[in-house]
């Protein structure tokens, strides 16, 4: 069905308007993490308690590996883009589409057409134009070589999430990555010596801006869920070329720069995506 092709599109909206409020919330990246899914969990509560019945697995090795998997992505993304220009964190992070397809296609065995592939690597020589040239001696490369790691965690965590949606009922899986992440979240910010002090999180400040994040994050898990339920992997992923407009728009709101290796690459990006 066409409302299934377009959740992708509504799901990378919400997922780069998350990334461009958080960089407004002057928090440690691995507390705005636990305090963004602590929000989102308390605002899928009810959605929970009426699907009670549902709420069974025998899958709880799987949702704690996946939960440790998602943890190093969040932590990782939220890190590179806190330090890195929006619209250029946002190209690096296009090589995610590629990194799916590969995986989906060695581990799911998804059947994915030449079309696609040849639209797949475009998009990628694309994602190669916006950040070109790679200096190796900037001080950002080790944050560009950080995201991309980000990237393909990300693409295991679709993986995995496709293989649960496919066991299970979406509102099971939902449930069971918010029980676990939030835990392994909460550990990793003991680890690395954060401070969990309500006091220090939930000020006026952080808070307004952390509750939507909260709000729109439980959203967009939803709609990410529903979309890998319905969808293969490649063509969920594929669809995130679309963020480069999204970045793009809100870099130049912000007063960033926008140089015109980034919009050159952003085109062959969009036209790829427009064909896949």
């Amino acid at each position: 069905m066409i409302i299934y092709r377009i959740l992708p599109f509504i799901y990378i909206t919400s997922y780069v308007s998350i990334l461009f409020l958080m960089k407004q919330v002057n928090l440690d990246s691995s507390v705005k993490a636990l305090v963004r899914f602590g929000i989102s969990f308390l605002a899928l509560m009810p959605l929970f308690a009426f699907n009670i019945r549902k709420l069974k697995t025998y899958n709880h090795k799987v949702y704690l590996l996946r939960a440790l998997i998602a943890s190093c992505a969040v932590l990782l993304t939220y890190k590179v883009y806190n330090s890195l220009p929006f619209a250029s964190a946002t190209s690096i992070s296009l090589s995610e589409p590629l990194f799916s397809a590969l995986l989906s296609f060695l581990i799911l065995r998804e059947s994915i057409s030449t079309k696609k592939w040849i639209m797949l690597f475009m998009g990628y020589i694309g994602v190669i134009v916006s950040i070109w040239p790679i200096d190796f001696a900037n001080k950002y490369i080790m944050l560009q070589g950080f995201l991309l790691i980000a990237n393909i965690l990300v693409s295991f965590n679709s993986i995995m999430i496709k293989q649960l949606s496919v066991k299970e009922n979406a509102i099971t899986v939902i449930f069971y990555l918010y029980v676990y992440i939030i835990p392994v979240l909460f550990l990793l910010n003991i680890i690395l010596g954060n401070s969990v002090c309500i006091a220090n999180m939930f000020t006026f400040e952080n808070m307004r801006i952390l509750i939507p994040i909260g709000i729109l994050g439980a959203f967009n898990n939803l709609i990410m869920i529903y979309s890998l339920k319905k969808l293969p992997v490649s063509t969920f992923t594929s669809s995130q070329y679309f963020r480069i407009f999204l970045a793009s728009a809100m870099s130049f709101y912000a007063g960033e720069h926008i140089s015109a290796s980034e919009v050159i690459g952003s085109i062959i990006i969009v036209i790829s995506s427009a064909f896949i």
